[in-house]
């Protein structure tokens, strides 16, 4: 059953993400929402994977692609000015970007198994849904990070052209 619950997380995760990429929003705190609920699903997931706590690694390197993902599609986002606020909306290439990606992280991630100490089974639906739970906390922290310092370097711009 917890194998079902995380796969169906992951797929939700993906359906999110997909949905809200184009619409328009405000970068406010509201932006780290995304990041805090997958940050307390994916601690939850991994304190009942009883198997798994060998493989902080891993896990962390999964961290880490999330992080650098969010980053770059904080960077390709479309920041607008509307009445004193920023408005975030994704693009094209980022979207293009995500899902090329997808594929490479399936193919990439499971050459790091080597990387993790103890044997895991990457086949492990459970383990699988783990691994997209982190790196889709690691997306939504970077995102919102890399959309709140850009949202102060564009108000800064405004500000000096007013």
């Amino acid at each position: 059953m917890q194998q079902i619950i995380t796969v169906i997380i992951s797929i939700a995760a993906f359906a999110f993400f997909v949905t809200n990429h184009f619409k328009r929003q405000e970068i406010n705190g509201k932006i780290f929402i995304p990041f805090m609920i997958f940050m307390v699903v994916s601690i939850e997931r991994y304190l009942h994977c009883k198997f798994l706590h060998s493989v902080v690694t891993g896990l962390s390197f999964r961290i880490f692609v999330g992080l650098t993902i969010g980053i770059l599609q904080g960077l390709l986002a479309k920041i607008t000015i509307a009445d004193h606020k920023a408005f975030t909306e994704g693009t094209l290439l980022g979207m293009a970007f995500w899902l090329v990606f997808i594929p490479v992280r399936v193919l990439v991630l499971p050459w790091f198994e080597t990387i993790a100490h103890g044997g895991i089974n990457l086949n492990n639906a459970e383990y699988i849904g783990l691994t997209a739970l982190y790196i889709f906390t690691g997306f939504f922290l970077a995102k919102a990070i890399t959309l709140i310092l850009r949202k102060k370097e564009v108000l800064a711009r405004a500000e000096a052209v007013l």
